[in-house]
């Protein structure tokens, strides 16, 4: 009998590493850290195509698939981590593509996972989901989710290239974060929650090279949203949103500035009274563009 030695997650590290031709990790690669890291998942998936036709006059058996063919891959991540003081504004770059805005081409990078001994080194990866989480009482969270072009099972070359330096900077906490909306500070605020939708779409193409890889992974329509909770003081917001008026919906962390601009309510709940709770309301709204300031 073989011996079982599960690996522990802690064996477990990430880093990535922005290329300049999609899918093709740089020469020399100097890896960066995405941030105090509590999960990465590697995705890896195949579509397999059911081949099922009518058989010839020597079978006994009809009703069977008759083969099972290759499709393309199909290969995704998702990881969360702690953003840490002085060194998360790049995640912003990562997501939108631009530093401050937001642009139409995405960055994309190469991200190596390694698990004790084993490498996972996806390649032409995007970020097709940003979630930022702040809740009292506990720590900022960063959510990225995306797609890849290819990915290999060998350690990543480096050449005169680095790995990443994992950083000693405090991880932000609720204590980091307030809430603006159209540039004034909320003080009654529970929960932030915030994401940007990059929409992507993998487009596989009849081709000589490396047909089961995906040809281009195109970013769609830009969606941002979120939602908010806070104690009820009045009728304010609820007023603004049977109105249409607009807000900037504004994270102030860490002495930078997240906007999703424009954003405009579309549903308040949790407006119900218990004699033992404070009331409060949870509203959600959707924006027009993201800025990083």
């Amino acid at each position: 009998m073989t011996d079982i030695n599960p690996i522990m997650g802690y064996k477990t590290y990430a880093e990535y590493v922005v290329e300049t031709v999609w899918g093709t990790c740089p020469t020399n690669p100097a890896f960066l850290w995405f941030g105090a890291n509590e999960m990465v998942r590697v995705k890896i998936g195949k579509k397999v195509l059911e081949d099922y036709h009518l058989k010839g006059s020597a079978a006994t058996v009809h009703r069977i698939i008759d083969a099972l063919l290759d499709g393309a891959q199909e290969l995704g991540f998702e990881i969360e981590f702690t953003p840490q003081v002085g060194v998360w504004s790049a995640i912003y770059t990562l997501c939108t593509g631009n530093a401050s805005t937001i642009a139409d081409a995405l960055s994309s990078f190469t991200m190596n996972v390694k698990k004790s001994t084993y490498s996972f080194v996806l390649h032409g990866c995007m970020v097709e989901s940003w979630k930022i989480k702040i809740a009292k009482n506990e720590k900022v969270r960063f959510t990225l989710t995306g797609r890849a072009r290819d990915i290999s099972f060998s350690a990543p070359t480096m050449g005169s290239g680095s790995h990443a330096t994992a950083s000693s900077a405090r991880p932000l906490t609720w204590l980091d974060a307030y809430l603006k909306i159209s540039g004034t500070a909320q003080d009654n605020v529970r929960e932030i929650d915030f994401e940007l939708n990059n929409t992507l779409e993998g487009e596989p193409r009849i081709r000589s090279a490396d047909p089961s890889l995906i040809a281009f992974l195109v970013s769609k329509k830009a969606e941002l949203k979120g939602s908010v909770q806070l104690d009820f003081i009045d009728q304010t917001w609820l007023t603004d949103m049977l109105a249409g008026t607009s807000h900037d919906m504004a994270i102030v962390m860490d002495s930078k500035t997240i906007t999703w601009v424009g954003g405009k309510f579309q549903d308040s709940v949790d407006m119900e009274s218990k004699p033992e709770d404070l009331i409060g309301e949870h509203l959600a709204f959707t924006a027009i563009s993201p800025t990083l300031a």
